[in-house]
């Protein structure tokens, strides 16, 4: 007799609110933020819109800085609003944002912490 095992996906859902960060770069790394506005009915589109940012130095003659999302405010919006597919990997749902660019859901941990960011190219 033989016993079958079904392995079953973990969804983990996108609500509305949700905050998702992307970085790009290799000598000069830039974070970009985003914010669900909308999600379908199965969950696998949403619409987010890219959140400003606020930088602060870390060590001005390196030019590195911590960033973060700024998450309130009627104002905190950067760009108009625009559909993307969510996937999920290892239970952490993304999506791509630009070619070179995927975008991943934020824990409270890292909004706080905030992102390495340098402009120095």
């Amino acid at each position: 007799m033989s016993t079958t095992t079904t392995m079953t996906k973990t969804e983990n859902p996108v609500y509305v609110g949700d905050i998702f960060h992307g970085s790009f770069g290799y000598d000069m790394t830039i974070n970009c933020f985003w914010e669900v506005t909308r999600v379908s009915p199965s969950g696998k589109t949403i619409w987010v819109r890219e959140l400003k940012s606020e930088c602060s130095w870390e060590d001005p003659h390196s030019g590195a800085m911590r960033c973060r999302a700024i998450i309130t405010g009627d104002d905190r919006f950067a760009g108009p609003e625009i559909h993307k597919r969510v996937h999920t990997d290892c239970e952490t749902p993304w999506f791509r944002a630009e070619s070179f660019m995927l975008a991943r859901r934020l824990d409270n941990e890292h909004m706080l912490d905030g992102f390495y960011e340098n402009h120095m190219d």
